[in-house]
């Protein structure tokens, strides 16, 4: 039994740090940034996908747990979905990006 304490006491879920806003509304033209921290044991990959209404659209340059879109246009609303995954276990978190239709057009 104490083995089974000592393995579960270095195997942690991954958990957020930080909190992603649920929407984020953003001018067409600028950039989106958007991070995802989180801890746990082992330490977790951060990974972000998107459901996407439009096939061609890239999701964008991933790096550190940070995803950032140049040049927004309109079909890059849609849900950002943020994973944190260790061998232990999953978490996830999706902020809801609204592009203004405002501004600039492309």
């Amino acid at each position: 039994m104490r083995f089974i304490n000592w393995l579960f006491s270095f195997l942690e879920l991954p958990i957020f740090t930080s909190k992603l806003p649920t929407q984020v509304i953003i001018d067409r033209g600028s950039t989106l940034s958007l991070c995802c921290k989180a801890t746990g044991s082992p330490l977790p990959t951060i990974e972000w996908s998107r459901v996407q209404r439009f096939a061609d659209v890239p999701l964008g340059f991933q790096q550190n747990g940070c995803i950032e879109v140049n040049t927004v246009r309109k079909n890059s609303d849609g849900d950002y979905i943020c994973r944190a995954r260790n061998s232990f276990g999953l978490a996830e978190t999706v902020t809801a990006v609204f592009v203004d239709k405002k501004g600039c057009v492309f």
